[in-house]
């Protein structure tokens, strides 16, 4: 057999077992899940999500989708003029908060946030914290802590 060809044979994987266990436990907890305690969880992510879309836009942030056209699982916010997105996400590292960057042709011009699965709204209040600290240290001129103030507002309607 040529070299060449070799290349192109799949190659076995070894997947950790733990890793392997905690996946079937997971699928299964999502087959098995009553429908009741699925619509609780489109629920939360949807409060989540008004809630963290809500503290973006009293930053004076905008966000990419209009209102009404976003989705619950993801927020895409641009940035400032003079924020740079890599010190940005390298600053919220600092912080203990990843921020995903932005793709194709808004790749250094947003970051992104997710906000289903196991997020909950402790977690959005201290990502939101970490944005507003990150986003003054930087520059951006807002009146520090109404983003955490509109998010805890609207994780109360919960």
């Amino acid at each position: 057999m040529s070299e060449r060809y070799a290349l192109m044979i799949p190659r076995p994987t070894n997947f950790d077992p733990a890793v392997m266990r905690a996946m079937i436990r997971i699928t299964e907890s999502h087959v098995s899940e009553p429908l009741a305690r699925t619509d609780r969880r489109v629920r939360r992510h949807k409060s989540i999500a008004e809630a963290f879309r809500k503290a973006m836009t009293v930053m004076g942030l905008r966000l990419i989708t209009e209102k009404g056209y976003a989705a619950d699982t993801v927020t895409g916010v641009y940035y400032p003029e003079r924020i740079d997105d890599i010190t940005f996400r390298q600053e919220m590292a600092k912080n203990n908060v990843v921020v995903a960057r932005g793709v194709s042709e808004l790749e250094g011009r947003i970051f992104r946030v997710g906000h289903m699965g196991i997020v909950n709204g402790n977690d959005i209040i201290a990502t939101v914290a970490a944005i507003e600290r990150t986003m003054k240290k930087m520059g951006h001129r807002f009146e520090y802590s109404n983003g955490c103030r509109a998010a805890q507002l609207e994780l109360e309607r919960i």
